[in-house]
């Protein structure tokens, strides 16, 4: 679980895993109309998240923080053979960028 807050009137990213800690400043900077903060490329090795991956924010109001996870994504749907399901989520891994493309 990667945590997002402010420290001591500093910007930065805390990173929290169910072993270890690890705290790094990240900077927030704007890219278009959104606002952005960039993650560590070990971070999202770690938890399994890539480009176009959905993610999880929730914010912990009492902290002031923001939590960040991957989203889990169920590993049989029921009447859904399960080799069938994993095939099926390659094959949109592989081609998400024409299927995106095909959806417009």
């Amino acid at each position: 679980m990667y945590h997002v807050g402010n420290f001591a009137n500093q910007k930065m990213i805390y990173l929290q895993c169910k072993h270890a800690e690890v705290k790094l400043l990240r900077k927030v900077f704007r890219t278009g109309n959104s606002v952005v903060v960039s993650l560590p490329r070990e971070a999202l090795e770690y938890l399994n998240i890539h480009e176009g991956a959905e993610i999880e924010v929730n914010l912990d109001r009492e902290n002031r923080q923001l939590i960040i996870k991957p989203v889990e994504i169920p590993s049989a749907i029921s009447g859904v053979d399960e080799k069938f399901a994993h095939q099926v989520a390659e094959f949109i891994e592989q081609y998400r960028p024409a299927l995106e493309a095909l959806a417009r």
